[in-house]
């Protein structure tokens, strides 16, 4: 008789339980996260429990059912064939989950579940009690969305990575499931060299030794269905299955998995557990540091988990990252040691690298980037499973294949001089333009250089004594080491050129990284206001230099007005429109963030008018269901930045759409005088010639900086309210 069978995992890894049960033979269903269904009978659980390498448990199970209220569950449970599985002696201890459904209460649906299966046990068996003295059945209700799995756990108290070699555990062990499931996700083979160069208490060496030598996991450990009445009453199932594993397995193996570790008390605890595991004679563990890493083997395969979490001690930092889950932030001592990784793998130029790591910016420390990446979970810890694959080692007869070696710092490409001579040349010319139209207007703010050489996309902006250099996409692909290379050598060509100490130099890399400075404000000037500066802030360096002649615009014709600023950023043009003589700002964005940077800047240059401040979300929403309609301005700023959470990413007519319906709602909070200028940095923005209540005027050419060469890089227009109508306009 055929029963359904669940194999649970830790999450991210069903598809590995699933090759597993493939290969022992069954059909197996990823059903939900954790959860792997599939079919079998008595001697198909046992089977399961005995070979499964990385899966948690196996469970039995029994019912299947919505559960929106008690009586259902219940009913339900009551329902199941209780009788045909459990004795009338039976313990039954009920454990259970809720998640996402009606029945939230845990406590409430375990004591209905085993209510349930009492009333039944009693009425089946036609007796007056159920002393629980027998063999252990545990139950399990798990309510996901509101239906309920009921299951038997065949397993037992301990979960199946409790193989029972490993009697002592070291600091940081890394379970034997995990471990299993590293070797079974990586290119390793029997006869394979191997090498794991944090082996720590050796899991991972001896997991790679068992399933070469296709030892089952379970064959030293018992199972609580092994104590069923339905297996005690038929013993040969349980000598039957045990013997079949014993039978397929290989003998030991000829190329030895070997296993290094800097710390001798590991390699100590290592040997017991192979010898426990019954596997010693397949592995060699030795005391080495990892920068002593070698072989003479030109093919195999390196596996490892080196330090990274809380629980190794000192060196790691707990952190936080999405939504709550735990995660590590390197810091300076193993920083160090990730960034031997290229050097000391170097000398392994054709082997497989299978790292993993909690360490996320792991491929930035190294400056490599993986061929694969696989998000695992390390306990609660988020992890990341960096491979790096190496050429396969020809069979007999064939030719070694022509691939790029893995680790091979690669030769300086002939193209980065030509591309640093051409940006330089390019440099100078621009500086030797721009030598004196900053000084004769008093500029010490401007941009200089925008990927005028395509090859070379970076911007460069000079504030005051300070350089910022800001990375764009490359039109071509780069390892990252070479990457890395290159970029130095702008820089410093950069410095060179400019005659800028490289220290003065700030870099903005093209992606967020997650170990950037802190803010170290800044400060510079322009038109005799001090602002503060955040070269590391990828959404606001807080002086947005290609909004200058608008900022000067607003400063002019500010005074005596009320402003109203929908997307401030750091507050330039507020602190624009309260120094040309705004008797009142209002200032809108949806960062906090940017509304403190605002107030300081005002501060600083000791604008104390009426200021008022809010972070209220996207603008159209602040316009819609904050403001009074006695509220009147005379001067706005509105950009696309305070519409939506990702302008750039939106679809130029949705912007527009939304630019409209801000404009709109802001209608009637204008003076019969009043003036909006609207700031796009969308190239196929299209705004409307015509828009009702308003007077439309672009004025990209008039407020665009000389210093900019790219023309496209904003659009402004300025919407004056129609003399005909008055701020009574109506909504549209």
């Amino acid at each position: 008789m055929k029963f359904d069978l669940l194999a649970t995992s830790t999450m991210s890894l069903e598809a590995v339980v699933s090759r597993e049960l493939k290969n022992l033979g069954y059909e197996p269903e990823n059903i939900r996260l954790g959860r792997t269904l599939f079919s079998g009978d008595l001697r198909d659980i046992l089977r399961a429990n005995l070979n499964l390498r990385s899966a948690g448990r196996v469970l039995l199970r029994l019912g299947h059912f919505d559960a929106t209220d008690f009586d259902a569950l219940f009913d339900q449970t009551y329902a199941l064939p209780w009788e045909e599985w459990l004795p009338t002696d039976a313990a039954f201890p009920v454990s259970g989950r809720s998640q996402g459904s009606q029945l939230s209460s845990v406590p409430a649906c375990q004591k209905t579940v085993k209510k349930a299966i009492a009333q039944k046990l009693l009425d089946a068996h036609g007796v007056e009690s159920l002393p629980e003295t027998g063999p252990t059945y545990a139950v399990e209700v798990d309510l996901f969305k509101d239906v309920a799995t009921i299951t038997l756990d065949t397993t037992g108290s301990s979960s199946l990575h409790k193989r029972g070699y490993r009697k002592l555990v070291g600091t940081a062990p890394l379970s034997e499931n995990l471990a299993a499931a590293l070797v079974l996700l990586s290119f390793y083979e029997r006869e394979c060299p191997l090498i794991d160069p944090f082996c720590g208490s050796g899991t991972i060496p001896i997991e790679a030794v068992l399933i070469a030598r296709n030892i089952p996991p379970g064959l030293s450990r018992a199972f609580a269905a092994e104590s069923w009445t339905q297996f005690s009453s038929d013993p040969q199932i349980i000598r039957d299955v045990r013997e079949e594993g014993r039978d397929g397995i290989l003998p030991p193996l000829e190329t030895r998995v070997i296993g290094y570790d800097i710390d001798p008390q590991m390699i100590a605890l290592a040997r017991r557990h192979a010898q426990e595991a019954g596997v010693e004679d397949s592995i060699h563990f030795q005391e080495r540091a990892f920068a002593d890493l070698h072989s003479s083997r030109e093919y195999g395969c390196i596996i490892t988990n080196p330090p990274y979490g809380e629980r190794i001690g000192a060196g790691i930092s707990e952190g936080r990252k999405g939504r709550g889950r735990p995660t590590v932030q390197i810091e300076a001592e193993l920083q160090k040691l990730y960034e031997t990784f290229p050097e000391v793998l170097n000398r392994l130029p054709t082997w497989s690298h299978f790292i993993l790591t909690g360490v996320l910016n792991f491929e930035q420390l190294i400056r490599q980037e993986a061929s694969r990446r696989r998000k695992l979970y390390n306990a609660r810890i988020e992890c990341t499973y960096f491979q790096f694959h190496g050429p396969r080692a020809p069979r007999d007869g064939e030719a070694p294949q022509e691939v790029a070696p893995v680790f091979a710092v690669p030769d300086e490409d002939t193209t980065t001089p030509r591309q640093v001579e051409e940006y330089s040349n390019r440099l100078k010319k621009r500086a030797h333009h721009l030598r004196r139209f900053p000084t004769r207007r008093g500029i010490t703010c401007y941009q200089i250089y925008d990927r005028d050489v395509p090859e070379v996309p970076v911007v460069v902006e000079r504030y005051e004594d300070r350089l910022l250099v800001m990375e764009r996409e490359r039109p071509h692909d780069r390892r990252l080491l070479e990457h890395e290379r290159w970029l130095e050598k702008i820089l410093q060509a950069t410095s060179d050129v400019l005659n800028v100490p490289r220290e003065n130099i700030f870099f903005q890399p093209l992606r967020d990284e997650t170990d950037r400075p802190k803010f170290e404000p800044f400060e510079a000037h322009e038109d005799d206001k001090t602002y503060l500066l955040d070269f590391f802030n990828r959404d606001c360096v807080g002086l947005p230099l290609e909004q200058r002649l608008l900022r000067q615009k607003l400063c002019q014709e500010a005074e005596g007005k009320r402003f109203l600023g929908l997307g401030v950023g750091a507050g330039s043009a507020t602190v624009a429109a309260a120094s040309g003589g705004a008797i009142e700002t209002t200032s809108v964005d949806i960062s906090g963030v940017h509304l403190d940077w605002t107030i300081a800047n005002l501060e600083r240059n000791e604008l104390h008018g009426d200021h008022h401040f809010f972070a209220e979300g996207l603008a159209g929403e602040f316009l819609g269901d904050h403001f009074q309609k006695a509220d009147i301005y005379d001067l706005a700023l509105l950009t696309p930045a305070s519409l939506c959470p990702s302008p750039a990413r939106q679809h130029p007519a949705e912007l527009a759409r939304l630019t409209q319906e801000a404009l709109t709602l802001l209608r009637p909070l204008l003076s019969s005088q009043g003036v909006v200028y609207v700031v796009v940095n969308h190239r196929r923005f299209h705004f409307p010639e015509e828009l009702a209540g308003y007077e439309v005027r672009e004025m990209t050419t008039k407020l665009h900086p000389e210093d900019f060469r790219n023309t496209r890089i904003q659009r402004v227009w300025r919407l004056a309210v129609a003399v005909e109508d008055g701020p009574e306009v109506a909504l549209s």
